[in-house]
């Protein structure tokens, strides 16, 4: 073995590239091939609060009004960091959620479009905020994940198989 692990078969760790626009991707290789088995990821997530109130229909009964303390958690993944050794910026990707999240926040959600026709549920608020945040990431950072909290230990998730990779 000369300077990487041996696991199962699994011999190196190498750069095998440049990532498209973003820097060094690295990859799992077995023994001398040069053809990666698992790309290396960097994720960054952010978490967000927002208070809304929601009523809606689970087995065909109708909740009356009530309010949470929403919490939001975004999960973006990329194979390479830019030149400031970042995979994406905090800040824009904290920013991009709070701009989802605002027409929402301190309001009742049966009112606020898009939820004044569809129903408030944690995993369609989650679906909405996802596709609100990942068109305006950078190249090379996909949005993987959005996941919504209504209460301790109740999180909806919404995470499409094929992501949303942002090619500007």
């Amino acid at each position: 073995m000369s300077g990487g692990f041996e696991a199962g078969g699994l011999d190196m760790v190498r750069f095998i590239g440049e990532a498209p626009g973003r820097g060094p991707a690295a990859a799992v290789t077995v023994g001398d091939s040069a053809r990666p088995i698992l790309a290396a990821m960097f994720r960054l997530q952010v978490d967000r609060e927002f208070a809304a109130a929601h009523a809606i229909v689970i087995g065909g009964e109708h909740e009356p009004l009530h309010g949470h303390h929403f919490r939001v958690r975004a999960t973006v993944e990329g194979g390479g960091l830019d030149a400031e050794g970042l995979l994406c910026d905090f800040h824009l990707l904290e920013r991009r959620l709070d701009e989802a999240i605002s027409p929402f926040a301190g309001r009742t959600l049966n009112g606020t479009p898009p939820f004044d026709r569809l129903s408030p549920t944690a995993e369609s608020i989650a679906r909405h905020l996802f596709e609100a945040v990942a068109p305006g990431l950078p190249q090379g950072v996909r949005l993987v994940e959005v996941a919504v909290g209504e209460a301790p230990g109740c999180t909806a998730i919404y995470a499409p198989t094929s992501g949303m990779e942002s090619t500007r």
